[in-house]
């Protein structure tokens, strides 16, 4: 308390003094005249002293640096700095009006009590320099903008699927990027998103992933070439049908659409079943045999071999794309054969030479029965036919029946053993009236009909081996 009232007292006392010298008064009311009073601050920063030009320069150094970040689509990303436009502070008079405000008569007054004033700081650009900024951003160069790109239907991996749309970069409207930045700048923005700030500023793909139409389009492709059909082909060989084939089958119309055109998918169809069958069929094609002791002989075929039954295969493979199912099978096949070994004759098999009158019976390779034989006389319709063939059947005991070309019956004979192998009218069958077999019999007035005749015993062995996909070989050497 005493110390306080001795500053007073101070104070008072060095007021006195100056009162009492005028020279002294009026060369602060001078000296205030152009500066500002003391204890005065404007904007938080003391400018007790400064002239107007002093204290405009201290409010334009506080002022922070300033930059600009604007952001494009995806990672574009450019900086405006202060510099580059030259972003300052601008004086507008504010404080040259506080300070003639100020009466310097009164300078005694900023002694006894302090002044705080608030100015706004005004910032102002360049406009030239900030277009020349904003032109040069490589986002807005033409050259390097990406066009958008719609949405598209292909085919990858055996199926159709969609690429989704490219938005791009393309700018629509150079001049509201530099509207949208002058505004930002105005404001002091520290970042700004153009994509967010400016409605429609990219230019749109015309036709979406989520495009309902196209969704369906490629939903019933795919029902078409969903399916995988491979075949098990002989020699182990596997053939596939699938969406990378099927999808070509498919035609385009003038706007690039796939359809199914039912004339051309038959079409398609039929020509690959045509061909898969060209490749597999050996049905009625001549065969070389490796005949016991004499090596190749070439034997006609008429009946044996694989067929695929064409009009069967298509009808199933059509039913087989339609389920869209994965499917492994063997083809339709009208005919077959049982091997793939040993050019189609495996190594179980009969083989009978008409010109040596001898069977032989191979089983797993190696002769199981072999026997001489009596085959059909050589004229007319008795001569035995060459080929390959399969057994039909065995019966025992058995009762044949001939008859001529008016179905008339010429003869009943019964047999123990009868194995046909051409239809029920020719096959091996015992014997017992033949009184010998072999050598020239068969020309010498005591051949069949056309069947093999073989003794008792050997018609039993063959009865009780052969099976009815065993091939049988019949040539004349």
């Amino acid at each position: 308390m005493k110390k306080h009232l001795a500053l007073k007292i101070g104070i008072g006392t060095l007021i006195a003094l100056l009162l009492g010298s005028g020279g002294v008064f009026a060369y602060f009311a001078h000296y205030y005249s152009s500066v500002f009073f003391h204890g005065t601050s404007i904007n938080g920063m003391d400018v007790s002293g400064m002239t107007v030009d002093e204290v405009e320069k201290i409010i334009a150094e506080s002022v922070d640096s300033y930059t600009l970040t604007v952001k494009f689509r995806g990672d574009g990303k450019e900086e405006i700095t202060d510099k580059a436009i030259g972003y300052r502070y601008q004086p507008d008079g504010t404080v040259q009006m506080l300070k003639e405000k100020q009466n310097s008569l009164n300078w005694l007054d900023g002694y006894l009590h302090k002044t705080t004033q608030k100015v706004n700081v005004k910032m102002t650009y360049s406009v030239e320099a900030l277009i020349d900024v904003v032109s040069a951003m490589p986002e807005l160069q033409d050259d390097k903008m990406e066009d958008p790109k719609d949405a598209f239907m292909e085919f990858k991996d055996t199926k159709f699927r969609i690429v989704p749309e490219i938005q791009g970069t393309k700018i629509t409207g150079k001049d509201r990027v530099l509207a949208a930045i002058e505004e930002a700048v105005k404001a002091e923005e520290k970042e700004l998103d153009l994509e967010k700030e400016i409605p429609d500023l990219y230019a749109k793909p015309k036709k979406l992933s989520d495009d309902k139409a196209m969704n369906e389009e490629m939903k019933q492709l795919n029902e078409l070439v969903s399916a995988c059909v491979t075949y098990d082909l002989p020699g182990g060989e596997k053939k596939t049908l699938d969406g990378t084939t099927l999808k070509d089958w498919l035609t385009k119309d003038k706007e690039g659409k796939y359809k199914l055109d039912e004339t051309e998918w038959t079409k398609h169809l039929t020509d690959y079943v045509a061909e898969m069958a060209a490749s597999v069929d050996t049905y009625d094609r001549d065969r070389e045999f490796e005949a016991t002791g004499i090596g190749k002989v070439k034997v006609h075929n008429m009946t044996y071999g694989y067929l695929i039954d064409q009009a069967g295969e298509i009808e199933q493979l059509r039913k087989d794309i339609k389920s869209g199912e994965t499917v492994e099978r063997k083809p339709v096949y009208s005919n077959w054969q049982t091997s793939d070994e040993n050019n189609g004759y495996g190594d179980t098999y009969v083989e009978i030479d008409c010109t040596r009158q001898h069977l032989w019976l191979y089983e797993n390779g190696k002769v199981a029965v072999e026997t001489d034989i009596v085959s059909g006389a050589m004229s007319g319709d008795t001569i035995t036919p060459t080929g390959v063939y399969m057994f039909v059947t065995k019966e025992s005991p058995s009762l044949l029946v001939g008859r001529d070309s008016n179905n008339k019956v010429m003869y009943r004979q019964p047999v123990k053993y009868f194995m046909p192998f051409i239809g029920m009218g020719i096959g091996i069958h015992d014997a017992t009236w033949q009184a010998a077999f072999g050598g020239t019999r068969y020309r010498d007035g005591f051949g069949s009909h056309g069947c093999i005749n073989v003794p008792l015993d050997k018609a039993e062995q063959l009865y009780n081996k052969i099976n009815f996909e065993m091939p049988v070989i019949v040539y004349y050497s």
